[in-house]
């Protein structure tokens, strides 16, 4: 019982309290399994996606199978974070699911054999070009990934048209991005826009080129996507590159003076996930936690409540890792001088 207790204090404190219970929290949890007390009905996800998103899913999940009734702990991280704890805990996996991160994402850690596959049941709700085939991952949502603009900074009419646009000299010091390396949502746009660069002049020498233009006009890179939005809204920079989904709900929950610009080219659309991890500690909760959200009625509610469309690229998921780490050290923060 105080297992659950701690968890459900930790997951459903205010922000600012949360930070101050989660040392002394977490002590305390630790020394609860060391005396052996653990719950056979325990779920540990670990999440990339929006707070208040994850909140209301996990009430109703709670409601619905009593069982897991304070026993459900969430650790939110960067989808690239999370990808790489999954596979840092494979030998001891810590987590049952895996939710929140992109196609590309997801299939590495396929192919590395860090998944299981979801029931049978759930899979056959999905499009075969939108799982696993063998169901060892999930795609759960669409998401757009789009241009975001304080319309107190910027007028429409001053919005970049087009992707090449946000690397003209007007717009140097006004763009803030999401920490490259650790999102799984920048990782996914700027391996779409090497990949729009290859197109056009055949080779990535140029797509490396046109992110140090980029590089050139970032003011900074926020920590997470909380930082992002915050400094976005108080106006330290005109615009950045994000998901349309989690815009949308900074707009409609938190009143952010936030617009949207699609270029002309259009927008890379990505595939967001979950996946059970392979030797899970409760294999049974993360079963029941996959029947749950891919339910009609929870589908329905993230649709019109979270604006997300629930689920009817292969050049940039063989070279993701490799782009970014190239990007990492040699073009991040020396902007134009990468691009020379």
């Amino acid at each position: 019982m105080l297992t659950g207790w701690i968890i459900t204090v930790c997951r459903r404190a205010p922000a600012g309290l949360r930070a101050f219970l989660l040392i002394p929290a977490c002590l305390l949890l630790a020394s609860c399994l060391l005396l052996g007390e653990t719950s056979e009905n325990s779920l540990t996800i670990y999440t990339a996606r929006d707070r208040n998103l994850v909140e209301s899913v996990l009430d109703k999940f709670e409601n619905q199978h009593p069982q897991y009734a304070g026993h459900v702990a969430v650790v939110y991280l960067g989808a690239q974070e999370a990808a790489e704890r999954v596979r840092a805990e494979s030998v001891n996996p810590q987590a049952d699911i895996w939710w929140g991160g992109t196609q590309q994402q997801f299939e590495q850690a396929s192919d590395a054999r860090l998944l299981a596959a979801a029931p049978s049941s759930v899979a056959a709700r999905i499009p075969a070009g939108m799982r696993d085939p063998g169901g060892t991952w999930l795609g759960e949502v669409r998401l757009a990934e789009v241009i975001a603009y304080n319309h107190d900074l910027l007028d429409a009419s001053e919005v970049p048209a087009t992707w090449d646009e946000l690397i003209e000299p007007r717009f140097q010091g006004r763009i803030l991005i999401r920490d490259v390396e650790s999102s799984g949502t920048m990782r996914s746009i700027f391996a779409s826009l090497i990949d729009r660069q290859i197109r056009k002049a055949g080779s990535d020498a140029e797509g490396f080129r046109w992110l140090g233009l980029l590089d050139a006009n970032t003011k900074a890179y926020a920590a997470n996507p909380t930082d992002l939005f915050l400094r976005l809204s108080r106006g330290e920079a005109a615009l950045t590159l994000w998901n349309l989904q989690d815009v949308l709900l900074q707009k409609e929950r938190r009143n952010a003076p936030l617009s949207v610009a699609v270029p002309a080219e259009g927008v890379p659309i990505l595939v967001d996930g979950i996946a059970k991890i392979r030797n899970a500690p409760s294999p049974e909760a993360a079963d029941a936690f996959l029947e749950f959200l891919f339910s009609e009625p929870i589908q329905a509610k993230l649709a019109n409540e979270f604006f997300q469309l629930p689920v009817d690229w292969r050049r940039a998921n063989a070279n993701e890792r490799a782009w970014i780490d190239r990007w990492s050290a040699t073009v991040k923060r020396r902007g134009r001088h990468a691009a020379r």
